[in-house]
């Protein structure tokens, strides 16, 4: 979906599709947050529940070709406070499903003092 930064935060939106025939849940914040590298190391982002849902979704049923967000979030401004153990650009997260399972999404995602999610949200129908 895009990112946006603003006083030192940087924020990612990840739009999740359904590309199944069946009906799935989207609700909760993700249980986890992995950065894979571009040598394929992997990065555990230990996420924290900061950041409120802003973008109008709601929890409920993703119907198949239906889409729901998520926003993933990091500062530059660390202030003493504990940041990444290793901070750095990675060419795709792996977003652990409250009810269990992954998503994987491609793109570029720089992470640098800590990193920040959103519950996961089904997007309104007009």
């Amino acid at each position: 979906m895009g990112s946006n930064g603003a006083g030192g935060t940087l924020m990612f939106g990840v739009r999740l599709t359904n590309v199944t025939l069946d009906p799935c849940r989207l609700a909760g914040y993700p249980s986890s947050l992995t950065g894979i590298r571009a040598t394929g190391e992997s990065v555990d982002l230990h996420p924290n529940d900061s950041l409120t849902n802003s973008n109008e979704n709601t929890e409920g049923v993703l119907a198949p070709g239906r889409s729901g967000t998520v926003t993933l979030a990091t500062t530059n401004a660390c202030y003493g406070k504990q940041g990444l153990v290793v901070p750095g650009t990675f060419t795709a997260l792996h977003i652990g499903l409250p009810g269990g399972g992954t998503v994987t999404v491609q793109g570029s995602y720089r992470f640098e003092c800590g990193a920040m999610v959103s519950p996961m949200g089904v997007e309104p129908t007009l």
